[in-house]
């Protein structure tokens, strides 16, 4: 996955013009990027290995929802939990813009 400073000019324009935010300006908006980077493993585990066990957008807004149990290092979610709390307090649309961040470091 690109950063925001290698992104086509034309397509973080567009972003802006919608008001959206880049994808790793989300994921660091909420607090996501300090336990979760692209491509290794850290505190939490990577964007990339979540990205493979969630099919959907869908799915993963249940999981920010704290709808559904961990797919990913269930063993240490409970380091996750106050998080959880935090995305379940956020909008659906703000789920949707994390969930959609996420899955776009899927490889491929």
């Amino acid at each position: 996955m690109k950063d925001t400073a290698t992104l086509p000019t034309a397509l973080l324009a567009a972003w802006l013009l919608v008001g959206c935010e880049a994808p790793d300006t989300v994921l660091a908006k909420h607090g996501c990027s300090s336990c979760h980077t692209p491509s290794t493993e850290g505190l939490g585990p990577s964007l990339r290995l979540i990205s493979t066990h969630y099919s959907s957008r869908e799915e993963l807004v249940q999981f920010l929802e704290g709808k559904s149990a961990p797919r990913v290092s269930p063993e240490g979610f409970e380091a996750m939990k106050p998080m959880v709390e935090k995305t379940r307090a956020l909008t659906p649309e703000e789920r949707t813009r994390i969930a959609e961040a996420i899955l776009r470091h899927r490889a491929g």
